[in-house]
């Protein structure tokens, strides 16, 4: 079966999360990698889709990520079955693609599957200098320059998802991590996560007046949608505006806290007023990244138009939002 199988491979009745992990390694649609070539595990953090751990792949020699999605004895939903193979499918659609398409090094690489004492784990690569958001309170003084290319390479990212039909669905500063790199620009390569099996906002955790994730990077669309309705509306635009959240934190160092949020809360953000940008920001880049956080999704721009406008060089060396500002 190809990549794009992933999606209709269906549970069979009673079939449990476990058995249909391992059909798709007998399908040969995902690898199995023996845990016993981990070792020297390290817990990393708990989060919203799962424990994860880093540890050594003796085999290989290097670090990876070992990412706990689903318990062994549990069941599948049908909306989880999904999710996870729209993952597995994203995964296989980096591995497939050609090294030269954009955006392909801007997601984490899937190296395969883990099962050890009824735990199923993705095996992923490992970013030494931690998520976006903890890089940018260690490195307050970047430079402008250094935080477009950090901005471009999110934009990549994304970029290569949705001209893969991959919805992220989470994209905030805590899904995106570093990499040390000396053959990228400014020595890091920036790397989107958590995709795919980023849970869905479910009734109850509404109910329970609070909604898990990173609030704050949400599409208000989607905020009211939910509060009226219990259900999702994610579609392209909404990852756009989380984007734009995240050029708006990028440049900002409006470092927010993703947590869970009480409802009262969310009104205030679904009704509140944006932030003033920062006056070293371009004009360019502000107008952009206001255009990403339109409050109707029919406005925003597509992934196209994103990617296009950030690699424009006005982005860096353009006017300045403050002189704009000081010359009306």
């Amino acid at each position: 079966m190809s990549s794009n199988d992933l999606l209709s491979a269906k549970r069979n009745n009673g079939e449990t999360n476990i058995e249909w992990i391992k059909r798709m390694i007998e399908d040969e649609q995902i690898c199995s990698i023996d845990h016993s070539e981990f070792g020297d595990p390290v817990h990393v953090r708990y989060g919203g889709s799962g424990v994860v751990t880093r540890a050594q792949w003796k085999k290989r020699n290097k670090e990876i990520i070992l990412k706990q999605i689903v318990p062994y004895e549990s069941a599948l939903a049908k909306s989880e079955n999904q999710e996870l193979a729209k993952e597995l499918k994203a995964f296989h659609s980096i591995k497939d693609s050609l090294t030269s398409e954009i955006g392909r090094n801007n997601v984490i690489e899937f190296l395969g599957v883990s099962i050890n004492k009824g735990n199923f784990f993705l095996v992923l690569e490992y970013a030494d200098l931690g998520n976006l958001r903890d890089y940018l309170m260690l490195n307050k003084t970047l430079d402008w320059e250094r935080r477009i290319n950090i901005v471009r390479q999110v934009t990549c990212g994304l970029y290569f998802l949705h001209k893969n039909e991959i919805l992220h669905r989470d994209l905030h500063i805590g899904n995106v991590v570093i990499k040390s790199d000396k053959n990228s620009k400014f020595d890091i390569k920036v790397l989107i996560t958590d995709f795919g099996v980023s849970k869905v906002i479910t009734r109850q955790s509404v109910s329970s007046q609070a909604i898990k994730g990173c609030i704050t990077f949400m599409d208000p669309f989607i905020l009211n949608a939910l509060t009226a309705t219990y259900g999702e509306k994610y579609n392209y635009p909404s990852d756009i505006y989380s984007l734009g959240m995240t050029m708006y934190a990028i440049s900002n160092d409006k470092l927010l806290a993703d947590e869970n949020i009480p409802v009262i809360e969310l009104v205030k953000k679904i009704n509140g007023i944006r932030e003033n940008p920062m006056a070293d920001s371009t004009q360019s880049y502000v107008d952009l990244y206001t255009k990403c956080m339109d409050d109707d999704p029919n406005n925003r721009p597509t992934i196209e138009y994103v990617y296009d406008s950030i690699h424009k060089e006005e982005i860096i060396s353009g006017k300045k939002w403050g002189e704009t500002i000081q010359s009306q």
